[in-house]
C-alpha cells in the first residue's frame, strides 16, 4: 500500500536522525470523584470512599469532597488507582509484545486486541489521573513494546486535553500503536550502541512504509479502518517545517492527527533512553519542545502536549526550594508549574520519609528545576539505581 506526497490523513514520532545526543554524564479542570450511581457524595470519609464504586477523574469539574484534601485523597485511594493503571498498563504491553512477534506470520489477527487495549487505555486516561505516569516505562527486552504503548499513552491525552471526540482519539491510539511496527525489520541497525551512520539513517527512514505494508496481514483489519490508520501512520515522520519524511511536507499538509502522533513519538523517545544515549530528564524534553524543537511541530500538537504533561510532566524529578528532591506526581492544569509531588529525598539527597505535597497548598514552596540524573547518580548512586529499575518494565503477573 503505497501512499502518494498529498495523500492526508481521513480523520482530520520521532524522526530519528533529528533528535539531538545527549551527551553522557483552558480553565483549571479540577478533581473529582463520581459514584456509579445518581447519589451525590457529601464529605465522605475516606473508609467510606473506599466501600463504594468510585472513579477518580482529573478531567472534571468540581474539587473532591469537602472533608478531603487532595494530599489526603491520594495517600489513601493511590493504591486501588495505581493497581488498576498497571492490569491496563501490563495488558496493553502484552498486546504490544503479542503484535510484534506476530510480523512474520503470512497473516494474523490482532486488531481486536489493540482495539481493546487502546479502548482501555482511554477509560484509564479519563477516569484515572496516575495513569499518564506508566508512560515512563521501557521493556528492557525490546524497547518497541513499551514504545508502541506509551506512545499511544501520550498521544491520546494529547487530543483528550484538545477535546477530541473518543472515535478520533481510539483511532490515533490504534495508530500510535502500530506507527512503528516495521522498524522490527531493522532491529540489527536500531541496536547499535553509537550514533547511527548517514547511510544507516536513510536506511531506517523505509519503516513509516514497511508499517503500513504490516496493516495488510491484519485480517480482522477493516479495509476503511486501514485507510484511516495508514494515512496517519505514514505521516508521523513528517515535520511542520518541512524537514521530515518520507515526502517532507510541510504545515497543514500533514494531519492534525498525524502531528499528535509525531510529537508525542518524539516526546516519548527523549524522555526514555536508547542504545546510543541516555534519557532526557522529562522537564529538559518539554524545553527541547518550547525552544530548538517548536518550529517542527504543529503549534496545537505543541499545545496538546503540554496542556497533557505541563512543564514537569509525571514522573520528573525536580528540586524543591526547600532542598528537597520531589518526584511529580500530577500535573496541576492551570499552573503548570505548580504539581503534586511525592518528596523522596532530603536537601543531602538521603532518602527520607515520603509525603505528598500539592504546590498549589504551599506558596512559599516552589519547583527550582529539574534534579539532572547525573547528579543524583552521583550523590545518591544506590537511590538513582533503583529509581532506574523502577522504570525497567518486566512482565507483570
Amino acid at each position: 500500500m503505497k501512499f502518494s506526497r498529498f495523500q492526508k490523513s481521513q480523520d482530520d514520532g520521532e524522526n530519528k536522525s533529528d533528535i539531538p545526543v545527549k551527551k553522557e554524564k483552558t480553565e483549571e479542570k479540577k478533581f473529582d470523584i463520581k459514584q456509579t450511581d445518581s447519589d451525590s457524595i457529601k464529605s465522605p470519609a475516606v473508609s467510606k470512599i473506599e466501600e463504594r464504586d468510585i472513579k477518580f477523574s482529573i478531567k472534571s469539574e468540581k474539587l473532591i469532597a469537602d472533608s478531603l484534601s487532595l494530599s489526603d485523597f491520594i495517600k489513601n485511594n493511590i493504591e486501588r488507582l495505581e493497581m488498576s493503571a498497571r492490569e491496563t498498563y501490563a495488558k496493553a504491553v502484552e498486546t504490544s509484545k503479542e503484535l510484534m512477534n506476530s510480523l512474520y506470520l503470512p497473516y494474523f489477527e490482532k486488531y481486536y486486541q489493540i482495539d481493546y487495549a487502546v479502548s482501555k487505555i482511554y477509560t484509564q486516561l479519563k477516569d484515572n489521573p496516575f495513569f499518564i505516569r506508566y508512560a515512563s516505562f521501557i521493556t528492557p527486552a525490546n524497547y518497541l513494546y513499551s514504545h508502541n504503548v506509551n506512545t499511544a499513552i501520550i498521544a491520546m491525552d494529547c487530543a483528550i486535553a484538545l477535546n477530541y471526540p473518543k472515535e478520533k482519539t481510539i483511532d490515533l491510539g490504534c495508530a500510535a500503536f502500530l506507527h512503528d511496527i516495521g522498524i522490527n525489520d531493522f532491529l540489527d541497525i536500531i541496536k547499535q550502541e553509537r550514533t547511527l551512520s548517514a547511510q544507516e539513517k536513510e536506511i531506517i527512514r523505509e519503516h513509516s512504509q514497511r508499517s503500513v505494508e504490516y496493516l495488510d496481514k491484519i485480517t480482522d483489519l477493516e479495509y476503511e479502518k486501514k485507510q484511516i490508520l495508514s494515512s496517519i501512520i505514514i505521516q508521523t515522520h513528517e515535520r511542520y517545517d518541512g524537514s521530515g519524511y518520507p515526502y517532507a511536507i510541510k504545515g497543514e499538509e500533514q494531519s492534525e492527527t498525524a502531528s499528535l502522533l509525531s510529537i508525542a513519538d518524539v516526546y516519548e523517545s527523549l524522555s526514555h533512553k536508547r542504545n546510543w544515549r541516555e534519557a532526557y530528564e522529562s522537564p529538559t524534553a518539554m524545553k527541547f519542545f518550547l525552544n530548538d524543537l517548536k518550529n517542527q511541530f504543529n503549534p496545537k500538537a505543541l499545545k496538546g502536549l503540554i496542556s497533557s504533561q505541563g512543564m514537569y510532566p509525571p514522573e520528573s524529578l525536580v528540586k524543591l526550594s526547600t532542598g528537597e528532591i520531589a518526584c511529580v506526581i500530577l500535573a496541576n492544569k492551570k499552573n503548570l508549574t505548580r504539581p503534586v509531588v511525592e518528596i523522596i529525598l532530603d536537601g543531602d539527597f538521603v532518602q527520607t520519609n515520603k509525603h505528598y505535597l500539592d504546590l498549589t497548598e504551599y506558596p512559599l514552596t516552589a519547583i527550582e528545576e529539574e534534579a539532572l540524573f547525573g547528579e543524583i547518580a552521583d550523590r545518591n548512586p544506590s537511590f538513582y539505581s533503583s529509581w532506574e529499575m523502577k522504570h525497567f518494565w518486566i512482565d507483570w503477573g
